[in-house]
């Protein structure tokens, strides 16, 4: 393990990326960001179906509801979790389009929001985890600012 999480323990590619650049004090901000959003970029096209990313943007652009009514909405959105079953990431977005739509919020944009607020989330989940990985696995002194 001297040699840091990113080459013992397992994790896909690009999230190996982004534990050598949290390791590794060469790397700076703007780097480390590029390999986050790769790695988050990755789990979406990874566990999102494409199929669950249409009926959602459906929802939001009225396609089958033309007068946007949130009942309507919530009733897309409740069988649009069955496409999200299985995904963490998936049934984030849907739970945030439930909350935008809540709201009274339509359209692309709402669409947009609903997918950046699930990929935000598994961001907070991914640096959570990886703060408590770092520090099992160095002590409690976590060095950078990118997990806290």
């Amino acid at each position: 393990m001297s040699d840091g999480p990113h080459r013992s323990l397992p994790m896909r590619k690009p999230w190996r990326e982004l534990a050598k650049c949290g390791d590794q004090g060469t790397y700076d901000a703007e780097q480390v960001a590029e390999a986050a959003a790769g790695a988050l970029a990755s789990d979406f096209k990874n566990e999102v179906k494409w199929s669950l990313i249409d009926a959602l943007k459906s929802i939001f652009t009225g396609r089958d509801n033309s007068l946007e009514l949130p009942e309507i909405a919530f009733q897309e959105l409740e069988n649009a979790k069955v496409l999200a079953a299985g995904s963490v990431f998936g049934m984030n977005a849907v739970a945030w389009s439930i909350e935008l739509i809540t709201e009274g919020r339509f359209g692309l944009d709402a669409f947009h929001d609903a997918i950046g607020l699930a990929a935000l989330q598994r961001r907070c989940v991914a640096s959570r985890t990886f703060g408590r990985l770092k520090s099992t696995i160095f002590g409690s002194q976590i060095q950078g600012g990118l997990i806290t």
